[in-house]
């Protein structure tokens, strides 16, 4: 009997993301360590309990700047990267969950989260033995020109967020799209450059875009915290006004001149309102 076209799809496993993009295939435990040592950096790895589901299966695809990763190991792990490398590393869950602990903080991620880990920042991990993870690599530099253009000066991201919120699902959704037409039609967008760059910048921009909400909504947090009374803004504005003449033959964006008149952009609109009535 000929199956209907519109028969459901059958459940896709999350470990054969990017199968056809692979790096490392190993039941080995020391030798699956070096092999994704070398792709990310040094670390430990050691396995919870009985090493009879120990598979590590990591599959990559590099653009120019930043590279998605699929990685999974079948059993439960501790990963121990101590200070890592020169890179952002965007933990999106496809299955599964993992404990985090990094710079003091410690966090519980699963399929509803998205983790961050800072460049240089010493972190552990403890995945779950049927989590797979959708890795993003970003360089420090190649993310800090993203900031630059959307005046976002030393990104910093909170170590998990919820997909619940629509901008971090909105990015999360595109970055999860894009790995599964890369591994479908990665051969054909690797053929044209300017294809796969338009790809990565807007992923790059697109998490720029994040730091940049995620900093005005804490300093916006600062502000209503400490209201600024009218002698506070009539400071701010002038240094606002001091920058803006020091810094005229450069482009000029508000996020910079709210940190320079050390409020929020918000705050910084609404006492120029208040002194200007513009």
């Amino acid at each position: 009997m000929m199956a209907s076209p519109f028969s459901a799809a059958p459940a896709f496993d999350p470990r054969h993301l990017l199968d056809n993009y692979p790096v490392v295939r190993s039941r080995s435990p020391t030798e699956a360590c070096e092999m994704v040592g070398r792709v990310f950096s040094p670390h430990r790895l050691d396995v919870r309990g009985s090493t009879r589901g120990f598979a590590t299966r990591h599959n990559r695809i590099a653009m120019q700047h930043t590279a998605l990763n699929v990685l999974s190991y079948g059993s439960e792990v501790v990963i121990d990267p101590g200070e890592r490398g020169d890179f952002y590393l965007m933990q999106l869950p496809l299955s599964g969950r993992a404990r985090l602990v990094c710079a003091g903080q410690e966090v519980n991620i699963d399929t509803d989260s998205l983790a961050v880990l800072h460049p240089h920042m010493p972190t552990r991990m403890l995945w779950s033995e049927d989590c797979t993870m959708l890795l993003l690599q970003v360089p420090r530099t190649a993310l800090q020109v993203c900031g630059d253009e959307l005046g976002v000066r030393n990104p910093r991201f909170a170590l998990a967020q919820s997909r619940s919120r629509p901008a971090i699902g909105a990015w999360c959704q595109v970055a999860v799209d894009l790995a599964h037409n890369l591994d479908r039609f990665g051969a054909h967008w690797l053929k044209h450059p300017l294809a796969y760059s338009a790809m990565e910048n807007f992923l790059m921009h697109g998490l720029a875009t994040l730091l940049q909400a995620e900093d005005e909504s804490a300093l916006d947090a600062a502000q209503r915290a400490v209201p600024l009374h009218a002698a506070s803004q009539s400071r701010c504005v002038q240094r606002a006004r001091d920058y803006m003449h020091c810094h005229a033959h450069e482009p000029l964006f508000l996020h910079d001149i709210a940190r320079a008149a050390c409020v929020s952009p918000r705050t910084l609109e609404a006492a120029f309102r208040r002194i200007y009535q513009q």
